[in-house]
């Protein structure tokens, strides 16, 4: 079982300051974010970053970012794969 304290990739907060107000970031924003902070992680190093977001919710984008070239899937083992950003 994968425990959230133990992932050690840092939460990803769900407000950014703008000039005048706080926005909220994106989800794909925020899962960017935190696959950038912890490149090697597992979805639920990220699933674990961003609390307020369900594992689903979670799945469905690293899905689309991978399909769209955005996010690089590497499988490490039986069902196990880490996260990265392609290399710019």
């Amino acid at each position: 079982m994968h425990s959230c304290q133990s992932a050690g990739v840092k939460a990803v907060g769900g407000h950014t300051k703008g000039n005048s107000m706080a926005q909220v970031a994106t989800v794909t924003e925020r899962i960017l974010e935190a696959i950038a902070q912890s490149p090697g992680c597992r979805i639920e190093d990220v699933a674990c970053a961003c609390p307020d977001l369900s594992w689903d919710q979670v799945f469905l984008e690293v899905d689309r970012l991978s399909r769209r070239g955005e996010v690089l899937l590497r499988l490490e083992g039986r069902g196990i794969y880490t996260l990265r950003l392609p290399a710019i």
